[in-house]
């Protein structure tokens, strides 16, 4: 909603006293409507909330979710009708490719936002542009795309009332290190019998490390081990380096 790039190109040019150009709106008292309600979703309504913002959240297992103080369950429909600004945290399966198309746009307020920081297929690009030129969204911020890099001729990157970032919403560098750290543990996890961290399937890991177990000889479990992780600890101290 801030105009932070028009702003940023406006002082550039020397254009310093054309202020009525750059006003918005506050985000106090306005709506948020987050379409996913995990643990991103989750993290950004608590961000909102700070702000005063109002926040409805939108989760095809609502019960699986418990929304705090502050933040209204709803549906997809009432979200859309509602909300000032439409922020999308849901993964993309057959059922949510191009959830947000020319039917969902004509459900949402007139002059309302749309950041996707999900998957860039959630959306359908040409149905978004069109929404934009209409004037029945006011500005969209897109972190990601339907095409990965976006085409060059692509409308949308020629409309000054979209903000564009190339699918780096969770990277800092502090994200680097943890992302790094993380996948190097549970490469050690497994090679020592341990159970990584962030595991999907419990009961297949616990099938599978009980019939390595049995085949391993115990004389070189030791061994082997000091030997992975000596590998691991020098390609993670590799890695880091390069990040740095």
């Amino acid at each position: 909603m801030r105009k932070v790039v028009i702003g940023d190109r406006a002082v550039r040019a020397g254009r310093w006293t054309e202020r009525e150009e750059f006003l918005c709106p506050d985000l106090e008292n306005k709506v948020l409507g987050l379409v996913g309600y995990g643990k991103v979703g989750q993290a950004v309504a608590k961000r909102a909330l700070t702000f005063n913002m109002r926040v409805l959240a939108y989760d095809p297992a609502p019960n699986l979710v418990t929304a705090p103080e502050g933040v209204e369950m709803t549906t997809m429909e009432d979200l859309l009708a509602r909300a000032d600004v439409v922020s999308l945290h849901a993964p993309l399966t057959p059922g949510t490719h191009h959830l947000m198309r020319s039917e969902t746009f004509r459900q949402m307020k007139r002059g309302a936002y749309l950041v996707n920081t999900g998957r860039g297929r959630l959306v359908d690009d040409a149905a978004l542009t069109e929404a934009l030129r209409a004037g029945h969204l006011a500005g969209a911020a897109l972190d990601v795309f339907s095409q990965e890099p976006p085409a060059a001729d692509n409308p949308l990157l020629q409309m000054e009332n979209v903000v564009l970032t190339p699918h780096v919403g969770g990277d800092t560098t502090d994200t680097m290190y943890k992302a790094i750290e993380v996948a190097s543990q549970n490469i050690m996890d497994c090679f020592q019998g341990r159970t990584p961290v962030n595991l999907l399937n419990p009961k297949r890991w616990t099938r599978r490390g009980r019939a390595a177990s049995d085949e391993r000889d115990p004389s070189s479990t030791h061994r082997h081990g000091q030997r992975q992780q000596n590998i691991i600890v020098q390609t993670r101290h590799s890695v880091l380096f390069g990040y740095a």
